[in-house]
């Protein structure tokens, strides 16, 4: 039997984590197999989440970077670049681990022949903000698909599996350049779909290893998001542009439509929030993605996304609330 590597470089990135980061440590440091390091990333927190750190830093060995003002995938990147191992285990703040995580990825990457993977998964518990569990296994009920072995999927989907969740080789992350640093909400997807492309294979480890605590920074998440998507938009329609000739729509058939349902729903809540630089925004993707749509298509679709809502108003008091709210 392969013994396990011990030489795995565990990566946090931290911001304003001061309520979850304790746990999260607490899970790395419970591991059945021990890593050779643990390096956390502060991307300029405002409350107390690098005293809980210093805290647990006193006690054991802990690299402790400080960089304020850098996204999440430039934090990655950065503790990567400043990393030893062989392997590389990435945690979200808010997640915790199991205390067979570490050891299960690295039994299936490198399993009893030797041949080592390019990354590994395992399934996954989603639990709550409060940590109650919401549902077990994830990827084993269906309701989730494992990472596939065809590109269309990559292109029509979003990512299956929490970064929490995944060990990557040392060599393999090098092969892919890390995360894209200008794609934030997306650079996870982007860094799973470029494995893919370079060919870096997936082990999958059975075993549940990770709470992925799903509500933890909702906002922040869908601000990045929302700055993120268009960059990306672009970059995959410049990496897989339709081919007529070949009979390959890729941009038309799979990027677009992966996106669009997105952004109405955005612009929908915006408008119902009321800010008006955001709606400005998000009506702008929405007006941006029509356009890529009917050009690509050849015609403005049938079914136009922006469409101008008219309501003459005089002494409607009593139904015009309602009236709006139906909109």
């Amino acid at each position: 039997m392969t013994s396990l590597p011990s030489e795995i470089s565990v990566i946090i990135p931290l911001y304003n984590g001061a309520r979850f980061i304790g746990q999260a440590l607490e899970s790395v440091l419970a591991q059945s197999l021990v890593p050779l390091e643990i390096i956390v990333v502060d991307r300029g927190s405002t409350d107390d989440g690098q005293a809980v750190v210093a805290g647990y830093a006193r006690d054991c060995s802990i690299v402790m970077l400080q960089h304020s003002g850098i996204g999440a995938a430039a934090a990655r990147n950065l503790a990567v670049r400043r990393s030893r191992g062989r392997l590389v285990a990435f945690l979200e703040q808010g997640d915790v681990w199991y205390d067979n995580h570490l050891a299960s990825l690295a039994q299936a990457m490198v399993p009893d022949n030797g041949n080592v993977c390019g990354w590994s998964y395992g399934n996954y518990d989603e639990v709550a903000d409060d940590g109650r569990l919401r549902v077990r296994a994830v990827l084993s009920d269906g309701a989730e698909a494992h990472p596939s072995m065809r590109l269309d999927d990559y292109l029509s989907r979003d990512r299956a599996v929490p970064l929490s969740a995944i060990m990557v080789a040392r060599t393999a992350f090098d092969a892919v350049d890390g995360f894209d640093e200008s794609l934030p909400g997306y650079d996870v997807a982007d860094f799973f779909l470029r494995l893919f492309i370079a060919g870096q294979n997936a082990a999958f480890a059975g075993d549940s290893v990770t709470q992925w605590r799903v509500d933890v920074d909702v906002s922040i998440g869908a601000l990045d998001r929302a700055s993120g998507r268009i960059p990306y938009i672009r970059k995959l329609m410049t990496m897989f542009p339709d081919r007529p000739a070949l009979g390959r729509f890729d941009t038309r058939d799979r990027i677009l439509p992966r996106f669009i349902a997105e952004v109405v729903d955005e612009a929908r809540h915006a408008l119902r929030q009321g800010d008006a630089a955001t709606i400005a925004n998000r009506i702008g993707d929405v007006a941006l993605l029509d356009s890529y749509l009917a050009a690509s298509a050849g015609k403005r679709p049938r079914t136009a996304f922006l469409i101008t809502v008219v309501i003459p108003l005089y002494n409607g008091g009593p139904f015009i609330e309602e009236a709006l709210q139906s909109v």
